[in-house]
């Protein structure tokens, strides 16, 4: 009963508000004593304010029979929901019961926070055939990618090792090239040293000058060897220089490949990881389930 109760108070405070309303209305009203109507100013306004409360008036009344009609039609449901009893009452009751709950259960869907977006929804609808597979797709092309950003990362390192090597042979080779200006330069410096000694001080520098030759010869043999291993050195670098330089172009090639499948199919089925399109497809069960009961009781109800 308390249904009926709240509908007759319903109706009892519309009245209410109504009889309020008029006292303000009439409050308002100009009258006529107040107007000089003579004055044609005060004529015209006069006139368009009376104009004006005709069509307040007009609006107001029929917002009172939208309003009486309403009510109305309440008090014949409730003449007609008096005189059913028996089955057709039961029958009644759960058919309430049921829009109730269908009211709940939809006003709890739309304001569930995670309820997935009508666009997320329509593209997997349309999608969720192909999202199995494009699931599949994403995970072997995400561990792909770190396989070869791995190799990236190690190839990299070899081509730094690679230049270290070359550079570090060119520092030696340097370093070698004056080793041997320096040695020629001593030679020189201790023949000239010991000719004056042979010629202008008629000294025996007989073995003098065999000694230096030979410790010349040794030296220069010694840092002309170490120059040759350290040029070896510096073109085996530089061919294993342009062999990683070939290989890390290759991958880049594949690493490229690679994240233009990635970029495709995260645009396709609007997502940044593969994990997501998981929680997405779930999400999309439950959604797809939860559409489907209330559209299911929604037929039984029509």
């Amino acid at each position: 009963m308390g249904f009926w109760k709240d509908l007759f108070l319903k109706a009892k405070n519309t009245l209410a508000e109504d009889d309020t309303y008029q006292d303000e209305v009439e409050a308002y009203i100009i009258d006529s004593k107040d107007v000089n109507l003579r004055d044609e100013y005060e004529r015209r306004r006069y006139i368009e304010s009376l104009l004006d409360q005709v069509a307040d008036a007009t609006g107001q009344v029929d917002e009172l029979n939208s309003e009486y009609k309403t009510i109305n039609n309440y008090l014949k449901d409730v003449e007609e929901l008096e005189f059913i009893h028996g089955e057709d009452k039961r029958k009644l009751i759960e058919y309430a019961k049921a829009i109730v709950h269908l009211s709940t259960d939809k006003q709890r869907y739309e304001e569930r926070r995670d309820r997935m977006s009508d666009e997320d929804y329509d593209r997997m609808d349309r999608l969720y055939d192909e999202s199995d597979e494009g699931a599949r797709k994403l995970r072997e092309a995400e561990q792909y990618r770190e396989l070869i950003r791995g190799d990236l990362r190690r190839l990299e390192g070899e081509k730094q090792a690679c230049i270290f090597r070359k550079e570090e042979s060119d520092a030696r080779m340097n370093n070698l090239r004056g080793m041997a200006q320096i040695t020629l330069i001593t030679v020189a410096a201790l023949f000239l040293i010991l000719s004056v000694m042979q010629f202008g001080f008629e000294m025996n520098a007989r073995v003098g000058f065999f000694i230096t030759a030979a410790a010349g010869a040794i030296s220069l043999t010694a840092v002309y060897m170490m120059y040759l291993d350290a040029r070896k050195e510096k073109v085996r670098a530089s061919r294993s220089l342009n062999k990683v330089i070939l290989l890390q172009n290759r991958v880049k090639i594949r690493y490229v490949n690679n994240a233009n499948l990635l970029d495709y199919l995260y645009m396709k089925f609007g997502i940044s990881k593969a994990e997501d399109l998981e929680q997405l497809r779930n999400k999309y069960m439950e959604e797809k389930a939860e559409r489907e009961k209330i559209r299911e009781d929604m037929k039984e109800l029509t």
